[in-house]
């Protein structure tokens, strides 16, 4: 072309923003040398056409590059589409993000403040833990005390009848403050799986006939009638004995506990199958049937209807159902509604008589017969820093023929056992300056010592306490208030020779 030839025109068109992109055909009657060839393709050619031009070639030509031109628009309006919608959908996923991170620090904060409420329950726990020890230990003095003195009026022979009767009365109130204590530091126990039981061949008639009549007294005072149908022939259970005595005990309070004074008790037993069933009926105040389940939750007691003021802990039950468990067997509730009494029934395995059973018949030693019997004299030291137990024990044991020693401390027992070389050294684990396990292990210490016996005697009354006594050198481990028939025994048995 003149002026501008087609090379030329072809550059100028490159450089202008709004056609830059336009495709050129070059339309050329030379001959395309590869110079040629290489110089149009370099300014932005797509094809050649040789002149004359043939209509048909050039529209197939152009309508083909017409049509890239258009699909490349189409593309990339696509991809502005997609492009615009990777954006929303980024803005969403952070917007998203954002949500789970506050999410994240929300289920943090709320993981730290569980697990700050998990350690102050866990301290609060071995706090009441710690009280309920310490309370042991604070109402087991008194509480030893008393008994102390009730076993000496009965020894002395308190004629009486209003001084019996008193007697009579204090004795059972700190027995019932005991079995309370008792019961209260065993639902925390069961509660941390901390009870393990020592079971043997028990003849179960045999262990409710001596429950019914241990608590039978008591029932007739309260104008409560008691029967009582137990089959003839033995029937065995394999159960730890205190914690069958435990379960039955508490069945019996309980259906006292809310029978009013006229009322009446049934206790029956009877096979079914492979087990054994015991029922315990009342005609108290009944219970209604969506309380039927919540009664077996610790501290859960019925509204009673008459005069009798509510006794107990509301833990008697749930001691019942968490030991009856760990024997294997099961108990439950029923009841025909309010003022219609109640029934409670426990199953327990059973299995065939064994000539290995357990009797339980009762020898006749009550705490007099203990505290009157005829006794090996002993020379016995008693170490407590209570001036009551020491009084009151030092009064009892002596009444029984022994020599007794007395100290308030620690290193005034130690002084003593070295003076006297005792039989017996009872000795408190709560002393002031040296505790009971120091004394017993300074005692161990000592080779002039190896025939004395040591009893711990003390407020402590948790297993671990048990086996902190033995590992320190005592030979047995008693809990206060304590039966003196219990003593008894062990000096009996100390002093038996071998046959």
């Amino acid at each position: 072309m003149p002026t501008l030839d087609g090379f030329e025109t072809a550059a100028l068109i490159r450089q202008r923003p709004k056609s830059h992109k336009v495709p050129i055909i070059f339309v050329t009657a030379y001959d395309q040398t590869e110079t040629h060839l290489s110089r149009g393709y370099s300014l932005g050619a797509v094809d050649y056409i040789h002149a004359p031009v043939q209509p048909e070639i050039l529209l197939a030509k152009a309508s083909v590059f017409v049509e890239l031109a258009r699909q490349t628009v189409l593309i990339r309006r696509e991809a502005e589409r997609l492009e615009q919608r990777v954006k929303e959908r980024t803005a969403e996923l952070q917007a998203v993000n954002q949500a789970l991170q506050a999410e994240i620090v929300e289920r943090e904060r709320v993981a730290q403040d569980r697990s700050r409420l998990l350690q102050e329950a866990q301290q609060g726990v071995r706090r009441r833990d710690e009280f309920l020890a310490m309370l042991a230990h604070e109402l087991r003095n008194p509480l030893a005390s008393i008994v102390n003195g009730i076993d000496l009026m009965r020894v002395c022979g308190m004629a009486d009848p209003d001084s019996e009767q008193a007697r009579d009365i204090i004795g059972r109130q700190a027995q019932h403050m005991s079995h309370l204590l008792q019961d209260l530091f065993d639902v925390s126990r069961i509660t941390k799986g901390k009870i393990s039981l020592q079971p043997k061949t028990i003849d179960i008639v045999q262990a409710v006939r001596e429950s019914v009549e241990t608590r039978h007294g008591e029932l007739s005072m309260d104008g409560i009638g008691v029967s009582i149908s137990l089959p003839d022939e033995p029937i065995d259970v394999n159960a730890d004995p205190t914690r069958l005595q435990q379960i039955l005990s508490n069945l019996l309070s309980n259906a006292a506990k809310y029978t009013p004074s006229g009322g009446r008790i049934e206790i029956s037993i009877a096979r079914d199958g492979e087990n054994v069933v015991i029922r315990v009926r009342d005609t108290g105040i009944g219970i209604a049937g969506d309380k039927l389940t919540e009664i077996f939750e610790p501290f859960v007691q019925l509204k009673q209807s008459h005069s009798r003021p509510s006794e107990g802990l509301g833990i008697g039950l749930t001691l019942v159902k968490r030991l009856v468990e760990l024997h294997g067997g099961k108990v439950a509730a029923a009841s025909d509604g309010p003022d219609r009494g109640s029934e409670f029934t426990v199953r327990l395995p059973a299995h065939a008589p064994s000539s290995n059973r357990l009797r339980n018949h009762s020898n006749g030693d009550g705490p007099s017969n203990a505290a009157e019997r005829t006794e090996t004299p002993l020379r016995i030291v008693v170490i407590d820093d209570n001036d009551d137990i020491r009084r009151t024990l030092s009064s009892l044991l002596k009444l029984r023929g022994h020599d007794v020693m007395l100290a308030p401390d620690g290193n005034q027992g130690l002084a003593i056992i070295d003076e006297i070389q005792p039989d017996f050294a009872l000795i408190d684990i709560g002393l002031p300056g040296l505790d009971g396990y120091e004394v017993a292990r300074r005692v161990r210490a000592n080779p002039k010592n190896r025939e004395l016996k040591l009893i711990a005697i003390t407020g402590y009354g948790h297993p671990d306490d048990r086996r902190r006594a033995l590992d320190a050198g005592f030979d047995d481990h008693l809990v206060k208030p304590v039966l003196q028939q219990d003593l008894a025994g062990i000096f009996q048995r100390s002093t038996e020779v071998p046959a």
